[in-house]
């Protein structure tokens, strides 16, 4: 799996890498995070990039939908949660592309289950419908 932080220096929601760490560990996820800085408007027009910062998972950004957007360039990006705007992608965007890269299901952890409510259930392989052949990607529940 391909994690990757696109960034703009000097924008406030970069780096949410120690955030980011501590959400793939929770997973079980062993792939390291790779931070791209992004300089030029040429860069952010070739990469896609809507703005700082951008989290992606095998090369898809986290919040649904982005795929779709052609805001491209040099900017500080806001993310809506349920609590207004974050300079930052909110950890269930996060979670849920961690879960379902590629649209294709979700990836394994080795964590046995626990009940804590600061940390999501572990994950198994299962069938899904609805992936990537619909073009529509689905929080796992």
């Amino acid at each position: 799996m391909a994690i990757e932080v696109l960034y703009v220096e000097g924008c406030p929601g970069y780096p949410p890498l120690s955030r980011l760490r501590e959400l793939v560990a929770v997973l079980g996820v062993h792939d390291t995070i790779a931070s791209r800085p992004v300089a030029t408007e040429e860069q952010a027009r070739t990469m896609r990039f809507l703005g700082s910062p951008t989290v992606r998972v095998d090369g898809r950004d986290v919040e649904p939908g982005a795929e779709s957007r052609e805001e491209h360039g040099i900017t500080c990006r806001l993310y809506s949660t349920s609590d207004g705007s974050a300079s930052a992608p909110p950890d269930d965007m996060i979670l849920s592309a961690l879960r379902n890269p590629q649209c294709s299901g979700p990836v394994r952890s080795s964590r046995a289950p626990t009940s804590t409510a600061s940390e999501p259930a572990p994950l198994t392989r299962s069938a899904r419908s609805g992936g990537a052949a619909s073009g529509r990607c689905r929080p796992d529940r």
